[in-house]
C-alpha cells in the first residue's frame, strides 16, 4: 500500500485505485471525522471531498456559536437498560471535533463508555442529545430517569434542551454519515 502525505492527511493508496484516508492531529485524534474514509478515486478529489466537508463544517461551526453559544452538550445512547455516553468517536467526532461544541463533564475520551445516571446528573448538560432504544430494559430504564426528581432539575430539562434521537443518521459511522450529523446537528440547533 503506498502512503501519500497532505495537509495533515495520510492517503494510503489500494492496488484497486480506492484511497483510504486517515486525518491524523495531535496525540491521535483525527480529523475531520475521527476515522479512516474510504473514497474511490484520484488523490485530487479525495482532497477536494476533505476540502468541502472542512468548508461545511466551519459554515455551521459558524452558526452554532451564535445559537449555542458556550452551552455544554452531551449526547447519550439508551441500551439494553444501560445509558452509554459518547466520546470523541463516533457522532462526538463531528459535536467535539468538527464542530468544536462544548463537551458536558470532563474531557472526553474516544469511547463511547457506560455512565450512570449520577454521572450524567454531575455533568450536567445545557443540551442533552438522547437515543433511547426499543429494548424494553432501555425503555423501562428512560422512563425511570425522566421519573427522578433529579432529572428535573437537569439544565437541559428545565431550559427545554433535551432532543430525542434516532439512529439515523446520528449513529452512521462513515465519512457520508460524518456530513449528514453535520447537516442534522445544524438542523436541530436552529
Amino acid at each position: 500500500m503506498r502512503r501519500l502525505a497532505f495537509r495533515d492527511q495520510q492517503i494510503r493508496a489500494k492496488p484497486n485505485g480506492h484511497y483510504t484516508i486517515c486525518a491524523l492531529v495531535g496525540k491521535g485524534l483525527a480529523r475531520p471525522s475521527a476515522h479512516c474514509r474510504r473514497i474511490s478515486g484520484v488523490h485530487a478529489q479525495a482532497e477536494q471531498w476533505l476540502d468541502k466537508y472542512d468548508r461545511r463544517a466551519a459554515v455551521i461551526r459558524e452558526r452554532l456559536q451564535k445559537r449555542v453559544g458556550e452551552s455544554s452538550i452531551m449526547a447519550i445512547h439508551v441500551m439494553h437498560g444501560q445509558i452509554y455516553r459518547f466520546g470523541r468517536r463516533n457522532l462526538g467526532t463531528v459535536l467535539y471535533n468538527d464542530l468544536q461544541l462544548r463537551f458536558a463533564g470532563h474531557s472526553p475520551g474516544n469511547d463511547y463508555e457506560p455512565i450512570t445516571f449520577e454521572q450524567l446528573a454531575a455533568c450536567n448538560p445545557d443540551k442533552l442529545l438522547a437515543a433511547v432504544s426499543d429494548d424494553p430494559q432501555s425503555a423501562a430504564l428512560w422512563a425511570a430517569v425522566t421519573a427522578k426528581a433529579e432529572w428535573k432539575e437537569l439544565t437541559a430539562v428545565r431550559r427545554g434542551g433535551v432532543y430525542r434521537i434516532k439512529p439515523d443518521p446520528w449513529f452512521d459511522y462513515s465519512a457520508l454519515g460524518n456530513e449528514r450529523i453535520l447537516n442534522a446537528v445544524d438542523k436541530l440547533f436552529s
